[in-house]
């Protein structure tokens, strides 16, 4: 059986939050770029960080990419994918509120 790649691990925990991983960049070579980017990055940290000092670019690069995958997970920057890319199944349905409007509002209690 194939292990993951520990940087291709991290990637996917962050994309996992959104997206159906492993993600299908096969056609679409913006969305690959990106991610490579950015793994590459990781790995250039990690590497490093077996002999201390790590570079300050280096250290900043990392940080840069953390930060942007979180963005991604918490769905504040989209991956450029030309098409739409699978979201994660595991997240089920959001939730649908059905009924009648609220009839107690902030405003409607103002006067109590």
């Amino acid at each position: 059986m194939h292990e993951p790649h520990p940087r291709a691990a991290v990637r996917s925990s962050y994309l996992a939050t959104r997206y159906q991983v492993p993600v299908d960049v096969s056609s679409d070579v913006e969305v690959a770029a990106v991610l490579r980017t950015f793994v590459l990055d990781l790995a250039a940290y990690r590497l490093h960080s077996r002999r201390p000092p790590v570079p300050a670019d280096i250290v900043r690069r990392r940080e840069e990419a953390v930060t942007w995958l979180g963005r991604v997970a918490s769905g504040i920057v989209q991956l450029p994918a030309a098409e739409t890319l699978n979201e994660n199944p595991a997240l089920g349905t959001l939730g649908l509120a059905i009924g009648p409007r609220r009839t107690m509002t902030r405003e409607g209690l103002d006067d109590l």
